[in-house]
């Protein structure tokens, strides 16, 4: 889950700054201290050595509060600074130190840095360790802190033949020749030890991917070249019969110290990195400020390197929605990860991308900074148009519910009541023929088929309002024929001229033809109209209907809107004097 900026950046700074200012003040005085004679350290044995080792420990400390500021919630930034300190206390081994408490902790810190540093590089831009970082981290620390420190230290193995070297505080014994062949042991464990990270290191980096290579090997190959360079020296320490400073104890150190100039280097190239990304997205953020919804999914899989990188949206406890509105599913398919993107403590958006992308932490967090806007603007329309998506369902649901109960009332009007009433009528004219055909009628045969008579007219005149009744619920011709029939039927109806200039032949969707219908036969009764004319057509996948109606006098469309917007379509009126002219259309599937 990635995070935007959060408020203690300011104290972050303030401390990062003491913390700066404390380190070169260690740093010149740890130089001061090498310098002094006799000074036998490897860090002073030869011209511009001291400087060189005093700038790359600066530059180290430099990338370590820098570090600290920018990424907090990583171990980088405070194992850079112990690396740092570790490599100043290389020149407390002088013995012009003069200081026994400098001078023991000078032996048993002189090979920690290549631990603290391999430490630090492993473990780059992630706080999670594999099973193989976590044993070699901690191996590191044994081999370098243990067993090339504090172990020579208390055997005296390093300040037996000292005799100007002050006090080793903890030195329990001087067996030089013990203290020789445990330093040659060391060395070997040493060299071995920088040779499994070195292995651990490429292997990260093949499994990397290229978005996230171009920020990890800035610092990771600097850091392998300078365990490198210690793993030589330590094979070359453990053939020697001797102490000393030979040629390539120099060298090693030499490009130890150069490789942690570039390492501190490429920290910080990462931070100008997450700059041009934050100013890129402020620059999309500005981009798509005129242009539609939707952008900046597109601008992101460009920035990230990702083509099918997918943004979506919570909505509301729902399932997540596009920006379109429409629900979506992330992270089914393999090799793909979904990734919330908090924003004030509150999930804005959902990422889905590349696995190798999750490691590229400080990009997406320059994307939230910069893009935080922009996400949460698209993240309001894309619920609004999910909810719109639902309402517009919604209606189209109640609309068809409401077209189904009216086939089914105007079935069972038609099947039911009218065909009772058409046999009773039957059953009244059978009945009237029989009482005519008795002879020697009286004045009560005579009253009985009067009144025979009238209950036929009554009830015939009962069937045709049922059958106006059904017809008016839901037309049969327009659910057995379609619409063009239905409106044939419509126009013989007689009650207002009605012309028919142009209708489609081919059948439509039920909910198509029932909006349509009810538009073209409602619109005349709502707006008082005299005369209509209707031309229909089917044009780019829309049913378009142009409708005229003469006479008319204005009229609240509000109905019909509702029952064309319930099938996606839109409906517009022009009121030219006596006159409207409606214009609909409705998307349909043929």
């Amino acid at each position: 889950m990635w995070h935007d900026a959060d408020a203690m950046r300011p104290q972050r700074v303030s401390f990062a700054v003491g913390l700066f200012a404390a380190l070169v003040a260690v740093g010149l005085g740890s130089a001061w201290l090498a310098s002094l004679p006799p000074a036998i350290a490897v860090g002073t044995s030869y011209p511009g050595a001291l400087l060189l080792g005093l700038a790359s420990g600066l530059a180290l400390a430099a990338a370590g509060c820098v570090a600290i500021v920018a990424y907090p919630d990583e171990q980088f930034g405070r194992l850079s600074v112990v690396a740092s300190l570790s490599w100043f206390a290389t020149g407390w081994t002088s013995p012009g130190v003069g200081i026994a408490v400098l001078f023991t902790a000078g032996l048993m810190l002189s090979a920690a840095t290549p631990a603290v540093l391999a430490h630090a590089i492993l473990t780059y831009r992630t706080a999670r360790k594999e099973s193989s970082v976590r044993v070699v981290v901690i191996a590191g620390y044994a081999v370098c802190v243990g067993l090339l420190g504090v172990l020579p230290t208390i055997v005296r193995a390093t300040d037996a033949a000292c005799a100007a070297c002050p006090a080793n505080l903890i030195g329990m014994t001087a067996e030089p020749a013990l203290g020789r062949a445990l330093l040659q042991v060391a060395h070997v464990v040493a060299a071995g030890w920088a040779g499994a990270v070195i292995a651990v290191g490429v292997r990260m980096t093949i499994r990397t991917t290229g978005a996230a290579r171009r920020t990890l090997v800035p610092v990771l190959a600097p850091g392998l070249v300078a365990v490198a360079a210690f793993g030589i020296d330590s094979i070359s320490s453990a053939g020697r019969p001797s102490a000393g400073i030979a040629l390539v104890d120099r060298a090693a150190w030499t490009i130890q110290a150069g490789a942690l100039i570039v390492l501190a280097a490429g920290s910080v190239l990462r931070i100008a990195r997450a700059r041009r990304t934050r100013s890129a997205v402020a620059r999309i953020v500005l981009e798509l400020a005129g242009t539609d919804e939707g952008g900046l999914q597109e601008r992101l899989r460009g920035l990230l390197g990702d083509p099918e990188l997918v943004l979506a949206y919570p909505a509301g406890g729902g399932p997540l929605v596009t920006v379109l509105g429409e629900p979506t599913v992330l992270g089914t398919a393999p090799g793909r990860r979904v990734t919330p993107l908090v924003r004030g403590g509150e999930v804005v958006a959902a990422v889905e991308r590349r696995e190798g992308i999750a490691e590229d932490a400080d990009r997406m967090s320059e994307i939230i900074g910069a893009a935080g806007l922009a996400l949460e603007h698209e993240r309001l329309v894309a619920v609004s148009r999910a909810r719109l998506a639902e309402l517009r369902a919604s209606r189209a649901r109640v609309v068809d519910a409401n077209d189904r109960e009216r086939r089914r009332l105007e079935r069972d009007l038609h099947d039911g009541a009218q065909q009772r009433l058409a046999g009773l009528a039957l059953a009244i004219r059978l009945a009237r023929s029989n009482l005519s055909n008795i002879g020697g009628q009286g004045d009560e045969e005579h009253g009985q088929e009067a009144t025979l008579e009238a209950a036929e007219s009554e009830l015939r005149a009962t069937i045709a309002d049922v059958r106006d009744i059904a017809h008016g619920i839901y037309p049969a011709a327009l659910a057995d024929m379609g619409i063009g029939p239905a409106l044939g039927a419509l126009a013989e109806d007689g009650r207002i001229p009605f012309h028919l200039d142009a209708i489609p032949a081919e059948r439509l969707s039920p909910a198509v033809e029932s909006a349509a219908y009810f538009v073209i036969s409602e619109a005349p009764a709502v707006s008082g109209a005299q005369s209509a004319r209707v031309r229909a057509s089917v044009e780019r996948g829309l049913l378009c209907i142009d409708l005229q109606l003469d006479g008319a006098h204005g009229a609240d469309l509000t109905e019909l809107e509702d029952r064309v917007g319930a099938v996606d379509g839109t409906l517009a009126a022009d009121v030219r004097g006596g006159s409207v002219h409606l214009t609909a259309e409705i998307p349909c599937a043929s």
